[in-house]
């Protein structure tokens, strides 16, 4: 039971809380809004910067690969998106995980749509730098 609760609150303490070497959460943070701005933007080379080339992505569409990230990216019209309520943990000095909500403002056909998510992704250190090895998000409940 001891091992349970030690499991428990490693998972849900801060990043400067884990370890000497963990990494900062506001560094994370910055580079969640910097993959979203990518998309946003369409800039394809600095997506394919900060998220690992072996990625995976839930959506209510379907499970996607890097592949299907960048055919899917031109085609979004994406007007605004502000991303807020973060939460960072990490389970040891490589991994980092984060939730937030992200309000998004698109268009889809000659309709301007907002929608909320519920988001989240897991940034893994590699070859130096961070990268994006997972990520989903759910489309939030009207009225919450």
């Amino acid at each position: 039971m001891k091992n349970l609760i030690g499991f428990a609150l490693v998972l849900l303490l801060p990043c400067a809380g884990t370890s000497a070497a963990s990494p900062d959460k506001n560094t994370i943070i910055t580079l969640e809004n910097a993959i979203w701005r990518s998309a946003q933007d369409k800039k394809l080379d600095q997506f394919k910067k900060l998220v690992s080339a072996n990625v995976r992505a839930v959506f209510a569409e379907g499970i996607q690969t890097m592949p299907d990230e960048l055919k899917a990216i031109p085609k979004r019209t994406m007007k605004s998106v502000t991303l807020g309520d973060f939460k960072v943990a990490c389970p040891d000095s490589r991994t980092a995980m984060v939730t937030y909500v992200a309000k998004v403002v698109s268009i889809s056909g000659d309709k301007t749509v907002s929608d909320t998510y519920n988001a989240g992704s897991v940034w893994q250190m590699a070859n130096g730098h961070w990268q994006a090895i997972f990520h989903g998000e759910a489309k939030q409940a009207s009225g919450k």
